[in-house]
């Protein structure tokens, strides 16, 4: 007797909300981002717009302006995840172009206004890096501050694209990078919806100044269950 594997259908609209971008088209002339996203930040800076390259379909960068603490955000316009659960995944295509004195992180926040610094009160989900710290990669389930689980994902890297995933399970959250399972978080950590507005986030933030800092995306793709 064989046995039917039924595999969940992310492009349902109905079960699943999915934000899925590959940075070409709308808003291209401009800097700007697709339609949903909006930008902010101190002295925040357009998109840098790149044709598509080996590894990469066309891509743009996320760009903090030149002086100390500039920061840069693109969130959704408004909270746009309803239900963290068992089955949601994010993934991001990136490459940073600067490596030094810069903040980045991409997922998922608590409060569409506020960063995910180590350290800091927010509550997060997804990728991050500060170089005030080191220059790693981590994959972040963070409540509070103090109160975080990470994944080492390895030093983050100009030379390639490199693919950042992360995939909510029943009791952790783990994280791939370039399609191998590199690691899990438990869910101590991981937000709730209730008081909170999750929106997905962009963040590139400057550490020191006299120069941009700036992370190319060509890929961001969230699939998240409606809790129907």
């Amino acid at each position: 007797m064989s046995i039917q594997v039924i595999r969940p259908d992310y492009n349902d609209p109905e079960k699943y909300y999915r934000l899925s971008d590959n940075f070409a088209g709308a808003g291209v002339s401009s800097g700007q981002l697709g339609e949903g996203w909006a930008l902010a930040g101190t002295n925040a800076h357009n998109a840098v717009v790149y044709d598509a390259e080996a590894g990469s379909m066309s891509n743009k960068g996320i760009v903090a302006d030149s002086a100390l603490d500039d920061f840069s955000r693109w969130i959704m316009w408004k909270c746009d995840v309803g239900n963290i659960a068992a089955g949601l995944r994010f993934r991001i295509r990136i490459k940073p172009v600067d490596l030094a004195t810069v903040y980045w992180h991409f997922g998922v926040v608590s409060d569409r206004s506020a960063g995910a610094r180590p350290g800091t009160a927010s509550e997060f989900f997804g990728f991050r890096v500060d170089t005030a710290v080191d220059g790693k990669v981590y994959g972040v389930v963070k409540s509070g501050a103090g109160t975080e689980s990470t994944v080492d994902l390895g030093l983050a890297t100009s030379a390639a694209w490199r693919t950042y995933e992360l995939r909510l399970g029943s009791s952790a959250m783990s994280f791939y990078v370039d399609g191998t399972l590199t690691g899990s978080a438990p869910l101590t950590h991981l937000m709730t919806v209730a008081g909170n507005t999750p929106t997905t986030q962009m963040w590139v933030q400057n550490l020191n100044a006299g120069a941009t800092r700036t992370v190319r995306i060509t890929y961001l793709d969230l699939i998240a269950p409606t809790g129907y």
